[in-house]
């Protein structure tokens, strides 16, 4: 004879497991979105943006792209002090090249990644 109450917690287990199950699915999503940005854009630029700047800065990083005719397509940006550290990823590094050299940013270029 079950004891009372067993119903109620084997289906909160089993929810827990689909709900498991969807966050591994998730997990797994995003980590191949994630490969494949980083085979699409491999070259990567950070700039710092002092504080008060960035709504016309980011204007003229955008405005970068565009009259490149290229896709903006930013990283995981973070803040260090008072300062916005803003993150653009390139496909082409003479361009990554290009937009660090005019909004004084540094660039990470992965092992394979051709030097300009």
């Amino acid at each position: 004879m079950p004891i009372e109450g067993t119903a109620l917690i084997v289906i909160a287990i089993g929810r827990d497991m689909s709900r498991s199950d969807e966050l591994l699915d998730l997990a797994r999503s995003l980590r191949s979105q994630l490969k494949s940005l980083a085979r699409e854009f491999p070259c990567t630029v950070e700039t710092a943006v002092p504080e008060g700047e960035l709504g016309h800065t980011l204007d003229r990083m955008y405005e970068f792209h565009v009259l490149r005719g290229i896709k903006a397509q930013s990283g995981a940006g973070r803040r260090v002090d008072d300062c916005d550290i803003v993150t653009w990823l390139f496909a082409d590094p003479a361009v990554a090249q290009d937009f660090a050299f005019e909004f004084g940013g540094s660039m990470i270029l992965p092992p394979n990644c051709d030097q300009v």
